[in-house]
């Protein structure tokens, strides 16, 4: 469920598998489409606590390389860091029953219990950043 975007941003330490930057994020902001919501708004959300905001990128290292499809995004994750840098990943739904899916340099496959578990953790409604195709 993710897609960075770098602009000229380096970090130090990466995920081997997903690229995903290791280090603690300061914030995370979480936007869904409202349209998938059947809403008029876009469900727009902050993590701020540097101890979920790990739970999170903990879940998205958890990716496993998956083959690129057609695929319309749910919503962004916007990872921001102490040093100013930012990335964005962009959610995507899951086709494999137990699996999301996110866009970050490549598209990736993650166990959907883990990023539940974070993202509950967190004290987010699940049911609206959790959706399927």
């Amino acid at each position: 469920m993710v897609a960075l975007v770098a602009a000229g941003v380096s970090w130090s330490r990466r995920d081997v598998s997903t690229g995903v930057p290791t280090e603690t994020p300061s914030r995370i902001d979480i936007e869904i489409s409202g349209a998938l919501l059947r809403t008029e708004e876009n469900y727009k959300v902050s993590i701020t606590n540097q101890t979920d905001c790990a739970a999170v990128i903990q879940a998205l290292s958890l990716g496993r390389k998956v083959r690129p499809h057609a695929c319309a995004s749910l919503g962004t994750m916007t990872v921001h860091y102490a040093n100013g840098g930012s990335s964005e990943v962009r959610l995507l739904p899951g086709h494999e029953e137990g699996r999301y899916e996110f866009s970050f340099n490549g598209l990736y496959s993650i166990p959907s219990a883990k990023l539940a578990e974070a993202i509950t953790r967190a004290g987010l409604d699940k049911s609206k950043l959790l959706l399927r195709n």
